[in-house]
């Protein structure tokens, strides 16, 4: 009767989102007129290059579009995320029409303190400093040192770089992180007795290779070196708490979303494979994970968003900290204080969302501060959302899994370059209620 009732209150919930934010079914749209672009131009960009622009764009020069089109291309210039402002603009001289694109770049340096709860619990605080160098070749390379301390400290160092070459295009990427981190294995812990930090170093490169506007496959070579207590050897994978692997893993990912910040039209796919093998012992095993997102329109201005996801482990001995869990990084809204842990995890969520202010440009004009740092797109939105998942050790095994599941309403508020952030209420199959407030895009 529970569930019974959680899957007719789900569907209310839902309905009455939408009759109450739906309005403007009989509008007329403006007229959505073709055009051939015979040029096109870039005005605003001090230190971004050119084709670093050019490379997002859909159309060319002798290509057909119109008003559909260069709003979707306003939006992935967006989602390189170093413009306060994006326009694209239809110019006629005669016969001949131009698009010229208008930016304003952001601001490149920011050191960011932040306070972090983990696991959305108020006595895991983590606090520190977040350093980022943007954009400073003028080709969206990103330099970034992060480091925390309290509950989780570690230090990450990132380095990417989406442009290498123009033919072939090869990006590249390194990410050096150093933490100790609090064990999130439930049997480790009955088996210890108490809570424990276990240390760990990665080091990740990535090589990537663009196949075409949409696509690109990444290889990853990768080490891992991670240190449990010594009294956890006996139930350790391969009765050893020092591991030190190296993984090789390849990525194939295809992206034809709008805004990456917050998509509306398109689909995400990434689809990697790693091996994983000890460098002394008998450990090896493999991971897969897919990750499929489709975004698009409904009707009467509400969009809706999709989203299956699954970590599979291959072998018979998987590391602790390479299990799959919920009530992490992953979770089910509704269910954060929840954790469950196996070999495998599957995840599904289901987003409506409705603008209620689609787009406001804030320009402010402050002394000292520079220009570039006081112009933000802002826009507000609400969302309802449906989430269920489960892990297991084995997919014959996932009909015996306890599922999650948890449904709720919130409110978005969307503030570029820079983040997301959500108000979110939920409840989850027992109709338990929980209040979230958090940074970034759900999925």
């Amino acid at each position: 009767m529970i569930i019974r009732k959680f899957r007719f209150d789900a569907v209310v919930l839902v309905v009455l989102f939408l009759l109450l934010t739906g309005n403007g079914l009989g509008q007329k749209k403006p007229v959505n007129e073709h055009f051939r672009v015979d040029s096109i131009y870039i005005t605003g960009n001090k230190s971004t290059k050119e084709f670093i622009i050019f490379r997002e764009l859909t159309f060319a020069p002798g290509d057909t579009v119109n008003r559909s089109i260069l709003q979707y291309n306003r939006e992935r210039i967006y989602s390189l995320g170093i413009f306060n402002t994006v326009e694209l603009l239809r110019e006629s001289s005669g016969n001949s029409n131009s698009v010229n694109i208008f930016v304003e770049e952001g601001w490149y340096l920011w050191p960011i303190p932040f306070i972090d709860f983990k696991d959305n619990d108020l006595k895991k605080i983590s606090a520190g400093m977040d350093l980022r160098l943007e954009n400073f070749q003028g080709i969206n390379d990103d330099l970034r040192l992060k480091f925390a301390l309290g509950y989780d400290p570690e230090v990450t160092l990132t380095y990417l770089l989406p442009y290498i070459w123009t033919d072939p295009d090869i990006s590249f990427e390194s990410i050096t992180t150093y933490g100790t981190y609090k064990n999130n294995d439930l049997a480790y812990e009955i088996y210890y007795g108490d809570e424990f930090e276990y240390k760990t170093i990665k080091q990740r490169f990535g090589l990537g290779y663009r196949l075409s506007l949409y696509s690109r496959v990444i290889y990853y070579p990768e080490f891992i070196y991670s240190e449990l207590p010594a009294e956890l050897a006996p139930i350790s994978a391969g009765n050893t708490t020092l591991y030190r692997l190296i993984s090789n893993s390849v990525k194939y990912w295809y992206d034809s979303r709008d805004l990456k910040q917050f998509p509306k039209n398109g689909t995400s796919l990434g689809i990697e494979y790693a091996f994983k093998k000890a460098t002394q012992g008998d450990i090896r095993y493999s991971n897969l994970i897919i990750d499929y997102r489709t975004y698009d329109k409904l009707f009467a201005g509400i969009n809706y968003r999709y989203r299956l996801y699954t970590k599979q482990s291959i072998g018979n001995i998987i590391p602790s900290f390479d299990l799959a869990y919920i009530g992490y990084a992953d979770y089910i809204r509704g269910n954060f204080n929840e954790k469950i842990q196996g070999k495998n995890s599957y995840l599904t969520s289901l987003e409506f969302t409705k603008d209620l202010i689609t787009e406001w440009i804030i320009n402010y004009d402050f002394p000292v501060i520079p220009s570039s740092m006081q112009t933000f797109r802002t826009a507000l939105m609400l969302e309802a959302f449906f989430d269920a998942g489960t892990t297991a050790n084995s997919n014959s095994e996932i009909t015996k899994s306890r599922f999650q599941s948890g449904i709720g309403v919130g409110i978005v508020f969307l503030v570029l370059p820079y983040d997301v952030l959500r108000i979110e209420y939920g409840f989850n199959n027992r109709m338990k209620a929980e209040f979230k407030i958090d940074l970034g895009l759900s999925f």
